[in-house]
């Protein structure tokens, strides 16, 4: 009996590349649903909790905010999914590759 070769992907092939390169595009659910929830009643629980501004300069959202925002008690009161979209904000800068280290 002839043994049956199963294709496996090799890391250098270009699905795989293709596979990897894409990824962040599946994880996020929901695209932009934070910003409209920190333009609306959301930012204002959270300048009002950290007393520092949301928005950079640049017009990006400030994960130092997000991540002192996390420490306070409003961050606790907020429903499940809005929770993981700010750790997801907050873990999603460090993927950036124009950012200095």
């Amino acid at each position: 009996m002839a043994k049956m070769r199963r294709y496996v992907s090799k890391p250098g092939h270009a699905k795989a590349r293709r596979r990897k390169r894409n990824w962040i595009q599946k994880a996020v659910k929901r695209p932009g649903e934070l910003t409209r929830k920190l333009h609306g009643s959301l930012g204002k629980r959270i300048v009002a909790a950290t007393k520092r501004p949301i928005w950079t300069k640049t017009g990006e959202i400030n994960t130092n905010t997000l991540r002192a925002f996390t420490k306070t008690k409003a961050y606790q009161r907020l429903d499940t999914r809005t929770k993981q979209q700010i750790q997801f904000a907050i873990r999603a800068e460090g993927f950036r590759k124009d950012r200095k280290r």
